[in-house]
């Protein structure tokens, strides 16, 4: 299945998607990424939440607190953004600097984590979730 294809994106208009529910969104995140990867697209992922740390080799850049102001990165890149690493996991950034970083227009794509699940199959959200930053485009649903 191609994902970018089965969610309706236009692949030539830039698009912040924020993932919420269950288990299986950050998968999800990176096998996206790579279809833009393939696209020849410049992709940001984030978090408002946490997640584990992503690998080294899964990525071209990352940022924490903010994104340099002249930085315009490399087409077929893939750019991590977060608050901070602490105990092994990525920290997530405000919904307001990712709405910033959006305005920029630097990337292609911007894809959120915007809801924590430990790993559950399926949640449901607390009062303070999910955080989704008002400048998504779509909020995709995820069941695992």
């Amino acid at each position: 299945m191609i994902i970018y294809k089965a969610l309706g994106l236009d692949i030539d208009k830039a698009e912040m998607l924020s993932f919420v529910g269950g288990g299986g969104k950050t998968t999800t995140i990176f096998e996206l990424a790579k279809e833009f990867i393939f696209l020849n697209k410049k992709i940001l992922i984030s978090t408002t939440t946490k997640v584990f740390t992503p690998l080294k080799e899964e990525y071209n850049y990352l940022f924490l607190k903010d994104i340099d102001k002249d930085f315009n990165p490399l087409n077929a890149t893939i750019t991590i953004f977060g608050e901070e690493i602490k105990n092994g996991k990525l920290e997530g950034i405000s919904s307001e600097k990712l709405e910033e970083i959006f305005a920029r227009n630097i990337f292609d794509i911007i894809l959120i984590e915007a809801d924590g699940s430990k790993r559950k199959p399926i949640k449901a959200p607390g009062n303070h979730e999910p955080v989704i930053p008002t400048t998504s485009t779509k909020t995709i649903g995820v069941i695992g």
